[in-house]
């Protein structure tokens, strides 16, 4: 709904008819990752529009960003790699980076190897973003 609203926004469309698309780039053929699609870069700007959804507690699915939702990025939101305790008693409920694990069962004989990790992103300047309700 936001972007639709900013590309047919009469100052936008005027924006682009004046540049005559020279620095502004269409992607038609927009690919989806994981609910998100790059869809336009206007001058340095890169626009995307992001559709996941999650299942709620009752059972409902819903939206990750409600209509109208849009978010700002920056290159300088700066932040750091931080890991959290690895669930596992063998691993001490320590934070780490990764954990391996590996152990073998019996009839029929098998190995089973299992890698877990616990990342999370902090960022440090968080006011070099912004979520706003635009409609």
């Amino acid at each position: 709904d936001a972007f639709d609203a900013f590309m047919f926004n009469p100052n936008v469309q005027t924006a682009l008819d004046n540049r005559r698309l020279q620095q502004n780039e269409m992607k038609l053929a927009a690919v989806a990752k994981e609910g998100g699609e790059y869809r336009y870069s206007f001058g340095s700007i890169d626009i995307y529009e992001y559709g996941g959804h999650y299942t709620d507690d009752n059972g409902v699915t819903q939206p990750i960003l409600p209509s109208g939702t849009v978010i700002v990025g920056s290159t300088f939101m700066e932040g750091v790699r931080a890991f959290g305790a690895i669930r596992d008693e063998a691993a001490g409920f320590q934070a780490m980076p990764y954990y391996p694990k590996s152990w073998v069962d019996q009839d029929p004989s098998v190995r089973y190897l299992l890698m877990q990790s616990a990342p999370l992103v902090v960022p440090t300047r968080v006011n070099a973003s912004l979520a706003a309700t635009v409609l």
